[in-house]
């Protein structure tokens, strides 16, 4: 990753002004984004390095965006966003005590009910990073939309048989990711009732937890086992081999898989809103 030339730094600028204006409107910019924020360094990478992907959140908290992309003011802004919902609330951006408690959650239900959830925990966790990539993706059009007036893609009919077969899916996503974005709207919108909600509960690490907090647990980590194995065959497809999906999928499961996910999230039990903290809408 290089540094920004003069003109690079001016041009980010654009995008950084109304994503700080945004944060404060919001009352989004607390202690917890500060630090955050305050550690993250902006940079250029070459699209030979990033191969498919137009930016990166590297394990330091920096972000990189593609020398490809960067002088396009759309996929710039909405790639610079994403980035940033990473770096502000990803999962392994947690302190550890709130990262440990998910590990916990998950490979104690599962010990104790491995009838019910007989795949690794491993393959559990994955989903919550699904559930990442569906809320920083959800981020970065919530925050085009508000702070730069860009509009949210339409909703348009895909398919992507190498991943998963026949199956036909509705997206607003310009990614694969795609893919499991009805699933997710339906389980954050019983969880949390708003993805306004959600993002504000994950600007205040309590995203991933809140999962946990549901009525039917045992269900959420079916889920997530669920979503998991979908997310593995999207990096696998990909050639993502970094995060250990060493396996292969058969594209028919992963159909079946996604029609299971959206009839277990139909069926969750709508969460008690008023039980959900600060719950002031984004504007």
């Amino acid at each position: 990753m290089r540094n920004f030339t003069v003109q690079e730094a001016s041009i980010l600028n654009n995008d950084i002004i109304p994503f700080e204006k945004f944060l404060m409107q919001n009352g989004l910019y607390s202690s917890t984004v500060e630090q955050k924020y305050k550690q993250i360094k902006f940079g250029i990478e070459s699209q030979q390095v990033l191969k498919g992907a137009n930016g990166i959140t590297n394990s330091d908290g920096s972000i990189a965006i593609s020398d490809k992309v960067f002088f396009n003011n759309d996929l710039r802004t909405r790639t610079l966003y994403h980035e940033l919902g990473h770096s502000l609330f990803g999962v392994r951006k947690l302190p550890s005590d709130k990262y440990d408690y998910l590990l916990a959650e998950i490979v104690n239900t599962q010990a104790n009910n491995k009838e019910l959830l007989p795949l690794e925990p491993v393959v559990y966790f994955r989903g919550l990073n699904c559930l990442e990539e569906y809320l920083a993706e959800k981020f970065e059009q919530t925050v085009c939309y508000y702070a730069k007036g860009i509009n949210v893609p339409p909703k348009v009919s895909l398919s992507t048989p190498g991943i998963c077969g026949d199956y036909k899916y509705n997206s607003t996503f310009k990614s694969n990711y795609g893919i499991f974005e009805s699933q997710c709207d339906i389980i954050v919108a019983k969880v949390f009732g708003s993805i306004n909600n959600a993002i504000r509960l994950a600007l205040n690490e309590e995203y991933f937890s809140s999962f946990f907090q549901t009525q039917d647990k045992i269900t959420i980590i079916k889920i997530l086992g669920n979503l998991g194995q979908i997310y593995g065959a999207i990096q696998k497809y990909h050639g993502h081999e970094r995060i250990g999906v060493e396996d292969e999928f058969d594209p028919n499961n992963i159909k079946s898989l996604l029609e299971e996910t959206t009839k277990m999230a139909n069926d969750l039990p709508q969460q008690d809103i008023q039980q959900i903290s600060s719950r002031r809408n984004i504007h």
